[in-house]
């Protein structure tokens, strides 16, 4: 971690920016990591929320990767923590974007009606997205 984040001095700020960080990241990619960083003693010292857009599970599924660019991967050593929403029709985990893709109204997807009634009216049709999809994020 080499933001602001990482140097916070109270951690009631940092606590809330990691936990906020961990929340966008299942929200966005179905996947999240926490991972602990120990002191020299082996004790636990703080928990880091690598970013799950750069963070990959190895072939054994007992280690972790971060890959910030191609060709530049580093082992996660400490325990890490994966939350995942796995796909229930394949076998990977994550959350593919077609699955959210449902949701939103066909109008504010500029998606012309075959029919002769339409899909509705498009300003209660956003209204009832933002009510319902975004403002729970």
């Amino acid at each position: 971690m080499n933001d602001v984040l990482s140097f916070s001095r109270d951690p009631r700020t940092r606590a809330r920016a990691l936990f906020r960080r961990l929340a966008q990241d299942v929200l966005i990619f179905g996947n999240a990591y926490r991972e602990r960083i120990d002191n020299r003693l082996d004790q636990p010292l703080r928990l880091e929320v690598p970013l799950a857009k750069d963070a990959r599970r190895g072939e054994d599924l007992a280690r972790y990767y971060f890959v910030p660019d191609w060709g530049r991967e580093t082992r996660i050593g400490n325990p890490v923590f994966h939350v995942m929403q796995p796909d229930v029709s394949r076998e990977i985990y994550g959350l593919p974007e077609s699955l959210a893709a449902h949701r939103v109204p066909p109008q504010l997807l500029g998606i012309i009606p075959n029919n002769t009634g339409g899909s509705g009216d498009v300003e209660k049709a956003a209204r009832v997205f933002a009510i319902n999809e975004i403002a729970p994020l």
